[in-house]
């Protein structure tokens, strides 16, 4: 705990570098700091009603770290689902035992490899099922979304300075190399698929107290000012009641952020 207490705050501790910890201290250490953030953030009395966790997609150590928050969770009794950006609405593992394969898992899912590798995604998905916690997916599926490409009226979803952030971001992420019109068909894909996440974390809030549903998605979509806490408040949920956890350095508004190690990326740019 005291190694704890000295941790920075983008969860880096301040005079060692993360390698040069044992597997079985850093394990300890991810868990216990974030047990503290979805737990204590606020008022440990009163846990936070959804827990929405950013990740970058070739980031593994940060699928690991969510995998141990879902683990300590299932030991308390507050997760009551896990919501995934990663599988489309309208599939889950309701009913699948806590013994059921990592293949009837996938299938129940509906699960795409290409986009999301199982070795990547696997541990968080089987972690809950393991610990009977309902994973449940969150995803606008595949074929809305290229209706949605052409709705206009998703661009009223968000303010205009919401959308100008959204159209930035898909920019920038395809190095800027887009027509205007498809980074248009982009942002309503995106707000689409954040309201559907909203969407989906509703219908599986608790309704009993001291009680979590815990969202993965990319780190984009967690973002307070862009993101699916903007289509929460929309249906009335406060701020409060919203907890969003990064990992490492970044730009985007989250709640919390926390050190992760690293997996070396080329610049998709250059």
């Amino acid at each position: 705990m005291t190694e704890l207490l000295n941790i920075n705050n983008n969860g880096a501790h301040p005079n060692r570098e993360d390698g040069s910890r044992s597997l079985k201290q850093r394990t300890l250490l991810v868990m216990t700091g974030l047990m503290l953030v979805v737990m204590a953030s606020g008022c440990a009395q009163s846990p936070k009603r959804f827990v929405l966790f950013g990740e970058q997609h070739d980031q593994i150590d940060q699928k690991t770290q969510v995998a141990l928050t879902i683990a300590q969770q299932a030991k308390t009794h507050h997760l009551q689902a896990v919501v995934l950006e990663m599988a489309e609405r309208g599939r889950n593992t309701i009913g699948l035992p806590t013994d059921a394969e990592e293949s009837d898992v996938q299938q129940r899912l509906h699960w795409h490899e290409t986009g999301w590798p199982w070795s990547h995604y696997g541990p968080v998905v089987m972690t809950a099922v393991r610990a009977g916690i309902p994973v449940v997916g969150g995803n606008l599926p595949k074929a809305e979304q290229k209706i949605a490409a052409n709705e206009s009226r998703l661009d009223n979803l968000v303010t205009p300075q919401v959308h100008a952030l959204i159209a930035e971001a898909v920019s920038t992420s395809h190095c800027r190399s887009l027509p205007p019109e498809a980074v248009t068909r982009m942002v309503r894909i995106q707000i689409a698929r954040d309201d559907t996440m909203a969407q989906t974390l509703m219908a599986e809030a608790p309704q009993q107290p001291k009680s979590t549903v815990l969202l993965l998605a990319g780190e984009q979509h967690v973002a307070s000012d862009r993101g699916v806490p903007q289509h929460l408040m929309r249906r009335g949920i406060t701020p409060q009641d919203i907890h969003s956890v990064g990992f490492n350095d970044g730009d985007l508004p989250l709640d919390e952020r926390l050190h992760a190690t690293v997996t070396p990326r080329p610049d998709p740019c250059k």
